[in-house]
């Protein structure tokens, strides 16, 4: 969209430029092309209509040769590829586009006029016709860009000269002042130097700051993705068959799962209660709990899946790593070191997230 809007307000999208262009190319297809002569087919009716619809047709084209002309010269990358870029040029907007309303207007001539000249001798000269018009046209705006450049540099040539006298003139009368303004000279030099390096110094640190802010705020954003998925998944409820009834349980009241021998097979994952009971939950294994509730509970060994907030303290004792839980029986289970070191990690982490 913006590009369409610089093409409309510039010297590419002149729309009376675009209309005469297509009007001359318009006649130049419709009657240059024909047999008979120039004065009869100019009072045809049906030449006329054919005109108007080559001169639509153009005009589409002509347009479309404006913008894709205005955005190759835009473009940083064909400026530094020029042969790229013309080659490009040439087989969309002559090749390409010349056979597209070439074909158009073949498709005019049989409708209005009954007559397919395809099978005729003028092919191969409306076609030349058509190709010609394509090139003309960028031919066009190729030479008014080269001198729109042209004109703009000599303007900038003589106002570069200006500024550059005027700033001679300023030198020669610094140099012809007395030693007095000379030394001053020196000073506020000496003085703009100084300030240039304060502010490339506090430049330096304005960015340092800057980046620090930024890791701080995607280490907050990421602490509060996590914070808000450990709420959400800690606050979800979970069936669990105790003896014959069904209850829903909060996943806070959960102090882990487990599995007994021969669980795995009818598909029922056992689970403990902060409050000591104990009953199954309909869930295939372990690792479908631990993929679900990520946040929540952690794995230890083959067997138990425990829930974090459900952890009282972890501890170690000489070279065993071990995790006590909540509930009257205070439950320990031994951990593998890599686990305990996760879990410890983890709780500094909370402990910081919570605090900030």
């Amino acid at each position: 969209m913006a590009t369409l809007r610089l093409f409309r307000k510039s010297w590419y999208g002149n729309v009376w430029m675009m209309m005469l262009f297509s009007a001359l190319s318009a006649l130049l297809v419709t009657f240059y092309t024909t047999a008979e002569s120039f004065s009869w087919s100019l009072t045809s009716i049906s030449h006329l209509v054919t005109w108007l619809l080559s001169f639509v047709l153009l005009f589409v084209a002509i347009c479309t040769i404006a913008c894709v002309v205005c955005l190759l010269d835009i473009q940083a990358y064909f400026l530094r590829h020029e042969l790229l870029r013309y080659l490009l040029q040439f087989v969309v907007l002559v090749v390409g586009l010349g056979a597209i309303a070439l074909k158009v207007v073949y498709r005019a001539y049989f409708v209005v006029f009954g007559i397919d000249l395809q099978s005729t001798d003028y092919f191969e000269r409306d076609y030349v016709v058509v190709l010609f018009c394509m090139i003309m046209v960028q031919v066009y705006y190729a030479v008014r860009k080269e001198r729109r450049l042209r004109a703009y540099a000599g303007k900038r040539i003589v106002v570069l000269t200006k500024k550059l006298q005027q700033q001679e003139r300023h030198i020669q009368e610094a140099v012809d002042q007395s030693d007095g303004l000379q030394l001053q000279l020196a000073h506020l030099q000496m003085d703009k130097d100084n300030m240039e390096q304060l502010y490339v110094d506090k430049l330096a640190q304005l960015s340092g700051r800057k980046q620090q802010l930024r890791a701080c705020h995607e280490q907050v954003c990421a602490d509060g993705k996590r914070l808000k998925a450990g709420v959400l998944q800690v606050s979800e409820e979970v069936e669990v068959m105790i003896g014959a009834d069904k209850e829903w349980v909060r996943m806070v009241q959960i102090a882990y799962f487990y599995l007994k021998e021969g669980s795995s097979k009818v598909k029922m994952v056992n689970v403990k209660l902060l409050d000591g009971r104990e009953g199954t939950v309909d869930m295939d294994s372990l690792a479908k709990g631990e993929k679900r509730w990520p946040h929540a509970f952690f794995r230890v060994g083959r067997w138990h899946l425990i829930q974090h907030m459900a952890v009282r303290e972890l501890l170690r004792e000489e070279d065993k790593y071990m995790v006590v839980l909540y509930g009257q029986e205070r439950e320990r289970y031994i951990l593998p070191m890599d686990t305990y070191d996760k879990l410890v990690g983890l709780r500094q982490e909370w402990v910081a997230v919570l605090k900030d």
